[in-house]
């Protein structure tokens, strides 16, 4: 039987976050109980930010740490080099699958946006400053609120019904092993993942336009897709 997703105002929040490009990430993701960078750090400010945190933003979501990135900027798909930006660590312990949200802070009198979406139940994510904005030692304060915090409203499923997926050199094949045609687009979402961590707030997608007949398989290039990194996280389709 064909399905239908029915894509909500968070998912259109994603959309604006998926690109299809290649992903470099040359940074060494701390671990939840990291700080700001030891090389950044104003004297006695580490210890100031380790009260700090974790930050409850919203029920059961955190912000783990803030510090310093200098590497490729992966929240526009662009991967352009960047040097000491805003980077924050946020983890979901909701036991729900965040489809969206926007981190707003204040940090030391500057305001900074974090987007964040595909953050699923238990896992944390490290989220570059949306402007790149530079990172400032020192500072003393620090705030954050959360805005357009948006759940899966659906199940996330890759429809292994309905779908047979695998990925080789970055090339993702798509099969429809149903009975049925699906005549609308299909887009395969996946992010990135480093030391059980995910990179960026990003999520990437890769679009099978046009839909899959039934028995039929089609390929597209998933450019930022690394075997080692990469875990798909779900379909959407229509009919």
């Amino acid at each position: 039987m064909k399905k239908k997703i029915s894509i909500g105002i968070g998912l259109l929040c994603l959309v604006l976050l998926v690109v299809v490009a290649g992903i470099f990430f040359g940074k060494k993701i701390q671990d939840k109980n990291a700080t700001v960078s030891g090389d950044v750090a104003a004297p006695g400010q580490k210890e100031e930010m380790q009260q700090l945190f974790p930050y409850e933003v919203a029920e059961g979501v955190y912000v783990m740490s803030a510090e310093a990135y200098s590497g490729a900027f992966v929240e526009d798909g662009s991967d352009r080099e960047v040097e000491n930006i805003w980077q924050i660590k946020i983890e979901n312990t909701t036991g729900r699958d965040i489809q969206f949200l926007r981190v707003r802070a204040n940090l030391g009198g500057e305001e900074a946006v974090f987007d964040v979406s595909t953050l699923i139940a238990g896992s944390s994510a490290v989220v570059l400053e949306t402007n790149a904005l530079a990172w400032k030692s020192g500072v003393e304060q620090m705030s954050f609120t959360a805005e357009n915090l948006a759940y899966f409203q659906y199940e996330r499923t890759i429809f292994p019904e309905v779908f047979s997926l695998s990925v080789t050199d970055q090339t993702l094949r798509l099969e429809n092993i149903s009975e049925n045609d699906v005549s609308g687009d299909v887009y395969v979402y996946y992010k990135n993942m480093e030391e059980d961590v995910f990179i960026g707030g990003i999520t990437y997608r890769v679009k099978f336009s046009g839909g899959i007949r039934a028995g039929e398989a089609l390929a597209e290039q998933a450019s930022h897709y690394q075997s080692d990194k990469s875990k798909i996280l779900f379909i959407t389709y229509g009919q």
